[in-house]
């Protein structure tokens, strides 16, 4: 869920500070959620699951891609599709491997500019 709601956040910031409500969230593509500062954003820079930096660990409370001390076994991946200009496709992916097999679990979540 975390990586739905840092979109989530993208968008309800946008309305918050009266600019589009898509600012950050790109086209279509794939991404890492950022979190600095206390504000969400996304990182466009991997291409699949497994490339660097959507590997999660946990630091300060949270499941980031923040390298830490603490990696974890998961691998997530946040792909975003446009199918108009007022929705957007949100699925985060978590993959893990596990006894030598690779197991997902995928979240999809429809965001749209409603205001």
């Amino acid at each position: 869920w975390e990586g739905i709601e840092a979109v989530r956040s993208i968008r309800d910031s946008n309305w918050l500070s009266a600019s589009n409500w898509d600012a950050g969230l790109g086209g279509d593509g794939t991404a890492v959620p950022v979190l600095q500062g206390g504000s969400w954003s996304l990182d466009w820079t991997p291409l699949i699951i497994g490339d660097s930096g959507t590997q999660i660990f946990y630091n300060r409370g949270l499941y980031t891609h923040e390298n830490s001390l603490f990696p974890l076994p998961y691998y997530r991946l946040i792909k975003i599709n446009s199918p108009s200009a007022d929705k957007r496709e949100v699925v985060s992916e978590v993959r893990w491997q596990e006894r030598g097999r690779w197991h997902s679990v995928e979240v999809e979540e429809w965001l749209y500019n409603w205001r």
